[in-house]
């Protein structure tokens, strides 16, 4: 295969760039540019499918014949009529949930979360069974040596919602087979804005936030382990694959050291 370096585009709101990676738009065109929106009564909400302004590549290729499964995509709710399965972002509340309360932001969400809706039904009972898809268990569970600060519990969630994304996923490739599938892990994002620091030389931040060598080692480790936890899961997702099938790996940011003035102060 190939691989190579994306320019991203700033501000890094990831609704914003993955909208640009499924339209091929810039936001101004697209017109997903944020996390939320004002709701014209004085607050805010999420953005939502009904504000993107142009055909996404499902919307492309499903008017030209071809089958899809699109899964947990940022902004895909309500999800929209295809020639497939679109089980949208808010079927996985943890994701929602999160986004929510950090920007205070109300949702119109009505219920309706996945196309067709026997599919919400569905990719219920499928994520309830809790099937293990890759012998690789959760790196946070247990792991009681990693720094003060992190959010064990939280971390473990989001273990869970890329476990249960990934189970959808392999159920409609498995029933629907269909020729174009876009899956969104969120995982290796929420991990590293937790655990990113501890790969980076510790001089790049202040003393109160050094953490002691062993927690920064297990820090790092349980990172390491949440990649080959997301590889193994793509594994999967290409087992059985003809070996001239495309297959696309893609990030829309990375991460670098820094910390935040809010974080310093406190506020």
């Amino acid at each position: 295969g190939v691989q190579g370096k994306l320019r991203s585009s700033a501000p890094l709101y990831s609704p914003r760039l993955w909208a640009s990676i499924a339209t091929g738009k810039v936001p101004a065109k697209h017109g997903i540019a944020a996390f939320v929106r004002p709701d014209g009564a004085g607050g805010k909400r999420l953005y939502t499918s009904h504000d993107r302004r142009v055909p996404a590549l499902w919307n492309i290729l499903s008017s030209r014949g071809f089958s899809i499964g699109v899964v947990n995509w940022w902004t895909t709710y309500p999800p929209e009529k295809l020639d497939g399965v679109m089980v949208s972002d808010h079927f996985f509340p943890e994701q929602i949930e999160m986004i929510r309360s950090t920007f205070k932001a109300n949702t119109d969400q009505g219920g309706v979360l996945a196309y067709p809706e026997s599919w919400a039904v569905r990719a219920s009972e499928i994520v309830a069974r809790q099937e293990a898809v890759v012998p690789i268990g959760d790196p946070f569970a247990d792991n009681t040596a990693m720094p003060a600060w992190v959010n064990r519990e939280l971390l473990s969630r989001q273990y869970q919602t890329d476990h249960d994304v990934a189970r959808v996923a392999l159920e409609i490739d498995r029933e629907l087979r269909p020729d174009v599938m876009f899956v969104f892990f969120p995982g290796i994002d929420r991990i590293s804005h937790w655990l990113w620091g501890n790969l980076e030389p510790e001089e790049l931040y202040p003393p109160p936030l050094r953490p002691a060598p062993e927690a920064r080692e297990a820090g790092a480790e349980a990172l390491r382990r949440y990649y080959e936890f997301t590889d193994a899961l793509i594994g999967r997702l290409l087992e059985g694959r003809d070996p001239g099938d495309l297959v696309v790996v893609i990030s829309d940011h990375g991460f670098e050291a820094g910390v935040s003035l809010m974080l310093l102060t406190g506020e």
